[in-house]
């Protein structure tokens, strides 16, 4: 049981410094890491509500950044098994 609780910390850890890369790279509109890191199957909430999947938002992406200083806040990592869903709030 030890061993599981100390592999979810160092996941949890590396998910944290995954989803930081992901706030650094809409910053910098860097679509080849978001190549490089996003599944085939993902889909991207906008602030307006609405919802694109990975063609689209690296389309969006690929558009300079007309922000500075984005940041995560309120950061939730959940690891089910050999998946986990990391929600948080921008700003």
């Amino acid at each position: 049981m030890k061993t599981d609780a100390v592999t979810n910390h160092a996941d949890i850890d590396i998910l944290r410094q995954l989803n930081q890369d992901y706030i650094r790279s809409v910053q910098i509109s860097d679509t080849r890491r978001f190549d490089e890191i996003l599944a085939d199957d993902f889909l991207n909430s906008n602030p307006d509500g609405s919802l694109v999947d990975r063609a689209q938002f690296l389309a969006q992406i690929a558009r300079p950044a007309m922000i500075s200083n984005l940041e995560a806040h309120d950061v939730r990592v959940r690891v089910m098994g050999d998946f986990a869903i990391i929600h948080a709030r921008t700003t």
